[in-house]
């Protein structure tokens, strides 16, 4: 138990370290522009009255997939003692729910003022990933600790972009920080305690295919020159439902955690 105590420990400060590193990374980076094109994609097509159909309608498996998740977790609230952690998966699943929504309200009519209910909930869910991740490895008191200031946070790093890019400036640092420190951090943390109730195969699987999801996003209009009926951005969405729904494994199976 002393070991296991001596471990934790040891994963949280180097979780901390790698967590003050990123920061201190995103405060020294110059301004990150957002990209002028930012809201041309390849496929504008109109079916049925909705404007750039598949693009809207590919967001529909994160909603459905995020509403299973969100049920599949509220079933599990009878086991008291892991209550932290199924409230961090609920989060996540409700971050992915909305995530869903405000894509397909993006993408209905892309532009600055809609992106931001694509990006707000965006911004916490990556963070919501790595909470869940932190409570299954670490400790379920500090990833439960941490919600306030992951939803403070993320919301916080969109309306910075928002308001850089209403002064004729946009600065994409701490957004980006937001999505990307997860990103680090959830290998890392898996790297220092490779054990847990979540099975390490399911959180690699849900990263390879948002990998490959980030792979067709820059992909966007090349794919859709190939096959002429379905573009890179699409397919993103498409990648993203299939990396949540691997994700839908944690709701399965929660343990607790004796720390």
């Amino acid at each position: 138990m002393k070991n296991e105590k001596r471990e934790n420990h040891t994963a949280a400060l180097w979780t901390a370290i790698l967590a003050i590193a990123g920061i201190v990374s995103a405060l020294l980076l110059p301004a990150i522009p957002q990209d002028p094109s930012y809201h041309e994609f390849a496929d504008s097509r109109t079916f049925l009255g909705i404007p750039n159909t598949l693009d809207v309608l590919s967001n529909m498996p994160l909603i459905v997939l995020g509403f299973v998740g969100i049920v599949s977790c509220i079933r599990k609230k009878d086991l008291k003692p892991v209550m932290e952690t199924v409230r961090l998966k609920i989060l996540l699943f409700a971050t992915v729910l909305l995530t869903g929504i405000g894509s397909a309200i993006y993408h209905w009519r892309p532009d600055n003022d809609s992106l931001l209910w694509d990006r707000f909930p965006l911004s916490v869910m990556f963070l919501a990933v790595y909470l869940v991740v932190l409570a299954d490895r670490i400790s379920p008191k500090i990833a439960d600790r941490l919600v306030w200031p992951v939803l403070a946070a993320g919301p916080l790093s969109v309306l910075h972009w928002y308001w850089s890019e209403l002064q004729g400036s946009g600065d994409l640092r701490f957004y980006g920080f937001v999505q990307l420190i997860p990103l680090l951090l959830i290998p890392a943390t898996i790297f220092l305690r490779p054990n847990g109730s979540i099975k390490n195969i399911i959180l690699w699987k849900a990263y390879i295919w948002y990998g490959l999801a980030k792979v067709a996003e820059f992909q966007d209009t090349r794919i859709f020159e190939l096959t002429g009926w379905i573009s890179g951005h699409t397919i993103k969405h498409l990648c993203a439902g299939v990396a949540v729904f691997y994700l839908l494994a944690i709701c399965k199976k929660i343990k607790p955690l004796h720390v």
